[in-house]
């Protein structure tokens, strides 16, 4: 028997990101007395994003008071109830060990596990680090999303009892690893009829990657004795001040794709332009749950990455706020041969969670360029 530590909520409030206005409920404080939990969210609360966060699936967030104190000696200062922005702050309950399905009676409500949470670029705002985004997926902590299956009231000191726990064993923190170490067995989350649809539409797009494959081009002509360098530039196209040029290799070459990614301080607003504007179509959102990090875009024949990482993203010198991603066959030894021809190793070949190995050089400008190959 677990026991309600406290009920937090919070409203919309506007910080600045990367020199543009974004809104956030993340703040959230606990509240005194009893609180009405119905249809999808728990009174008093709002979403600053309703689009990323909140719904069916997401009424509520719920974070274990032991895993705070698990991250008050990782980071040496205490952490308070709604530090992370849940709802529910939980003692006795294993919120990051439940079974997805597992349902909680709490208070007069009963509540129901979805999935776990996938953190963005508002809770490294919340704790002063971006880098803590990173660290909070790899903690296996994740918290707990809820549906709301019988409305009620609830406080702190309401007990908390699991009084279903599904056979399939699958665990939010199972779910968490899967979806940011080992997309390779994200088979399992097919078998969970319990999950949120969007992990399911994420599996059925296949294993996870990112920026996705553009479509197959029409084989690069062949050259004779052209070997590892390029034949020759494509047409050429003008954007704002810089040119984005298209490409072809010659045959056998280590270089395949491009692919531009703009990084941006406002995703949704950059996404309303190129979607509802331009008429982009999104082929891909990554993470499939939660606040956008990157999506992927096609027009015709073009494709666009949108990035709010900004440890992906940032230029590293004079450069504009587009990231090329090139595509080889073999990214190591692509790498060794931009290296002998003096090019700038920013981060050596690496395998990455979604299935592929990446590195990072710098072209003449300081643009990052992503070099990666697939498995």
């Amino acid at each position: 028997m677990g026991v309600i530590v406290s009920v937090n909520v919070g409203t919309p409030r506007e910080i600045s990101w990367r020199g543009q206005t974004v809104r956030t409920a993340i703040w959230k404080d606990p509240v005194p007395g009893r609180v009405g939990v119905r249809g999808t969210s728990v009174d008093g609360d709002e979403q600053g994003n309703p689009e990323a966060h909140g719904g069916y699936d997401k009424a509520l967030y719920a974070y274990a008071a032991e895993d705070y104190q698990w991250w008050g000696g990782e980071l040496g200062r205490e952490l308070g109830p709604g530090t992370f922005g849940e709802n529910l702050t939980l003692r006795g309950i294993d919120v990051s060990g439940a079974v997805v399905g597992e349902r909680w009676r709490a208070g007069g409500t009963l509540l129901e596990v979805s999935s776990p949470r996938t953190p963005c670029y508002k809770l490294g705002y919340r704790m002063g680090d971006q880098g803590f985004v990173r660290r909070f997926a790899g903690a296996g902590r994740p918290g707990a999303y809820l549906r709301i299956l019988a409305e009620g009231e609830i406080a702190a000191g309401d007990p908390v009892e699991v009084v279903h726990r599904p056979a399939h064993g699958l665990t939010v923190a199972e779910v968490s690893r899967i979806y940011h170490h080992d997309p390779a067995a994200s088979d399992r989350l097919l078998e969970v009829p319990e999950l949120s649809g969007t992990w399911k539409q994420w599996r059925g797009r296949g294993v996870a990657h990112l920026p996705p494959r553009p479509r197959r081009r029409r084989p690069p002509p062949r050259g004779a004795g052209a070997g590892r360098h390029l034949e020759g530039l494509g047409r050429e196209v003008r954007h704002q001040r810089r040119p984005f040029l298209t490409f072809t290799t010659a045959g056998g070459a280590m270089f395949q794709e491009l692919f531009p990614i703009l990084a941006t301080g406002d995703l949704p607003r950059a996404l309303g332009f190129y979607r509802d504007l331009l008429g982009f179509e999104v082929t891909y959102r990554f993470p499939p749950d939660g606040e956008p990090a990157y999506v992927a875009l096609d027009l015709g024949r073009s494709h666009l990455g949108i990035g709010a990482d900004p440890s992906a993203t940032e230029p590293v010198g004079d450069g504009d706020r587009f990231t090329l991603w090139v595509y080889a066959d073999d990214c190591d030894a692509a790498v060794e041969h931009l290296r002998g021809h003096g090019v700038r190793v920013l981060a050596e070949p690496a395998d990455q969670p979604w299935g592929e190995r990446m590195a990072e050089v710098a072209d003449p400008d300081g643009n990052r360029v992503i070099v990666a190959s697939r498995g």
